[in-house]
């Protein structure tokens, strides 16, 4: 990328007090009595006594950040000897800085933020490296962290960068809503619609430098990374392409989380189809990121990431697509009181979010 700077991968974080002014107040009280956010999931079926250490998970659900963190923890809510299982919460763009600001202390605006015993992480390799140590065997696990970092950078923030670009045009603005209210209650769906052109949209674009130069950059980073781990795979020893991006057969060295990060954050562009739940259909995608798509698709890294998803994104084989393991009931009201209800917020709202 040369002089031509990357987009950020830590954007300015929401203060505590920016949620509790203007329109953000409002909203908040909204979120706060329209919808539940605290309860957690039941235990997997039949492992109620092993399953003893509950996990939150902050999120928003079409991140590929946010993916990274629940496959791992999805390893271990599938695996019968662990411990440990946990309830996604996930929320649209923007609003989820209502519930990972204060989970963090205020430290934090972004996601994904895990919750456990009290304490917090809110940075996805750090809560992989805590909960998954078996991501990072001894061996490699120096190279592992640095490659991930290189990753988060040059694919992450690129990719996530790319994908507004097109994704904040009008003319993908219901698919749009669409896919980041998938997964939210009734209300943060209402709120999120009725802001985006009023607020949401141009404080994505101006915090994530989303913007036609950025957009280049960020294309042309996605096709370098692709370009780096396709040598990758291809420098082996053996002279046929590796199984796994830090391969060592002598030390038992398979599966890491250099694979699970590359695949997870490829997925916005790749579009596996075990995240089918989580992405657009075909023919709701932006011709530009379709055509990408097919591209890379056909690299070798792109085939590999695929197939980290088809071997390793699930430890119960039963499963073949991604769904967030949320909890039930998150809308307080039903259906008929907030139609009801709705009407009267979309008056007062339209004039609040133009406050924006």
């Amino acid at each position: 990328t040369g002089a031509q700077q990357l987009p950020a991968e830590n954007i300015p974080q929401t203060k505590p007090n920016h949620l509790r002014k203007g329109p953000l107040a409002f909203f908040r009280i909204l979120l706060d009595n329209f919808q539940t956010v605290d309860s957690q999931r039941p235990k997997p079926a039949g492992q109620a006594d092993k399953k003893t250490k509950h996990i939150r998970l902050i999120t928003i659900a079409p991140s590929h950040y946010c993916e990274k963190v629940r496959w791992g923890l999805d390893l271990l809510d599938e695996d019968d000897n662990s411990p440990y299982y946990y309830t996604e919460d996930a929320h649209p763009p923007a609003l989820s800085s209502f519930y990972s600001v204060p989970a963090t202390g205020g430290s934090s605006s972004s996601v994904p933020v895990t919750v456990h015993d009290g304490n917090f992480i809110s940075d996805s390799t750090e809560i992989l490296q805590y909960f998954c140590p078996f991501l990072y065997p001894g061996p490699v696990a120096g190279e592992i962290l640095e490659f991930e970092e290189y990753l988060d950078s040059h694919l992450g923030a690129t990719a996530r960068c790319l994908i507004y670009h097109y994704m904040l045009r009008k003319e993908h603005r219901e698919a749009l809503v669409q896919l980041m209210t998938a997964h939210t209650s009734k209300v943060e769906s209402f709120v999120f619609n009725m802001a985006l052109d009023q607020g949401i949209s141009r404080g994505m674009k101006k915090l994530m430098r989303v913007n036609e130069e950025s957009a280049v950059v960020s294309e042309k980073a996605i096709r370098e990374v692709f370009l780096r781990v396709s040598n990758q795979i291809l420098a082996s020893p053996e002279q046929k392409p590796k199984q796994y991006l830090f391969e060592d057969k002598q030390n038992g060295v398979g599966f890491t989380a250099a694979d699970l990060t590359f695949a997870a954050l490829s997925s916005v562009i790749l579009c596996p189809k075990e995240l089918s739940p989580l992405q657009l259909p075909e023919n709701q995608m932006p011709k530009e990121l379709l055509s990408l798509r097919n591209e890379l698709r056909g690299t070798p890294a792109g085939k590999h990431a695929l197939r980290m998803y088809e071997m390793h994104r699930f430890k119960n084989m039963e499963r073949s697509v991604v769904m967030p393991k949320s909890a039930l009931g998150r809308n307080r009201v039903s259906n008929r009181v907030y139609a009801i209800v709705g009407v009267a917020l979309a008056a007062s709202g339209s004039f609040l979010a133009s406050r924006l």
